[in-house]
């Protein structure tokens, strides 16, 4: 007959959604390589822009994500957020669960 206990963090390590932590506090592996190539990417697409470029650029790509979580007052935080110096943005952006707190 199966077992009805919960799965222990070992089992159910590969199965966790995206951002979440495993057993010992450690980020999956493919989460963080997602989020470091896309700091990267974000990075070197804004590196020759203008600060107006890429406050105009971040705020295309950010806005969505803000909207899915808080749409009435999107515009307003997407703005305050652009507020913040561009790695931290970049950073955000990268990470979206951070989003969510």
């Amino acid at each position: 007959m199966p077992s009805t206990d919960p799965p222990t963090p070992s089992e159910k390590k590969g199965n966790l959604p995206h951002g979440e932590m495993d057993g010992n506090n450690n980020e999956t592996r493919l989460e963080k390589g997602n989020s470091v190539a896309m700091s990267e990417t974000l990075h070197a697409q804004v590196a020759n822009m203008t600060n107006e470029e890429q406050r105009s650029f971040l705020g295309d790509r950010l806005y969505p994500m803000v909207e899915a979580i808080q749409s009435r007052e999107a515009e307003k935080v997407t703005g305050i957020l652009l507020s913040m110096e561009t790695p931290l943005v970049i950073s955000l952006m990268a990470n979206p669960e951070v989003l969510y707190t």
